[in-house]
Formats: structure tokens, sequence, C-alpha cells
């Protein structure tokens, strides 16, 4: 688990200095730790540490193929996935 938190932290990281833009790498460090609360809550759901990758492959691949509608599509289905992930992370508290 603990290398899945360091890789994920490490790619959202690299998301936000593609840019070479103070202000995202300062957005992500200003949000990182209620991401880190929020991944935990996520990784409570059953199976998130294997279907993570394969929504961080799709986002990286439109990225580097400079494709900005396929990458935000990509990062709106991530960021539905998460949430789903928490709230699936909040029920297993129950």
């Amino acid at each position: 688990m603990v290398a899945f938190e360091r890789t994920d932290v490490a790619f959202h990281l690299a998301l936000a200095k593609i840019g070479n833009s103070p202000v995202f790498a300062a957005l992500h460090g200003a949000i990182s730790g209620w991401l880190a609360l929020q991944r935990q809550v996520a990784l409570r759901a059953e199976g998130v540490t294997e279907r993570a990758p394969e929504s961080h492959q799709q986002i990286h691949d439109a990225v580097a193929a400079h494709k900005p509608d396929e990458a935000w599509q990509a990062m709106d289905r991530h960021f539905r996935l998460v949430k789903e992930h928490r709230e699936e992370g909040k029920g297993a508290d129950s």
C-alpha cells in the first residue's frame, strides 16, 4: 500500500510540473495533505490499487501524445472513479 501511495503522489506531482508553472506545483503542494486523506479513505475500497494504474496510464498516454481533449476526458474519468472509490471506502468503515 505504501508503494502505491508513493507512486500516486509522484504521478500527480509530475502532472503538476509538466507545464513548468510554479502555480500548478504550488497548488499541488497546497492540497497534497488533503489528497493524502482522501487517498486513505479511497484505498479502503476493494480493488483500488489494481484499478488506479489503468486510469493513470490513460492520462499519461493522452498527455504524452499531446492530446489535451483526451487528457481532459481521462482526468474526468479518473476524478469520477476516485469519487466512487472514496464513497466505497467510507462505506467500508460501517
